[in-house]
């Protein structure tokens, strides 16, 4: 089994978290579009945005790293370092 398979459901249930913490504070604040000029619903979209601007593309060069014979450990520490930034960036 692929290294990587490990992390990305990990991934994904972030993001999905992201997703709903986001949705809740527009529902909260009755806010449709933008932000509203709301810091915490600010926060909480670019922390969603930021989110899914980087992660796929930080797989997809693991991955690739992983197919050209990266080391196990080599992988597993990246995949722990883009978890660790995520979590600390949410």
């Amino acid at each position: 089994m692929s290294t990587l398979a490990l992390y990305a459901p990990l991934l994904a249930l972030l993001f999905v978290v992201l997703s709903v913490r986001t949705l809740l504070l527009r529902r909260k604040h009755q806010i449709g579009v933008g932000t509203g000029g709301n810091i915490h619903l600010s926060r909480a979209a670019r922390a969603h945005a930021n989110f899914a601007e980087y992660v796929p593309f930080s797989l997809i060069l693991i991955y690739l790293l992983e197919q050209s014979a990266g080391s196990g450990l080599r992988i597993h520490l990246l995949c722990i370092a883009l978890i660790t930034g995520r979590l600390i960036h949410a």
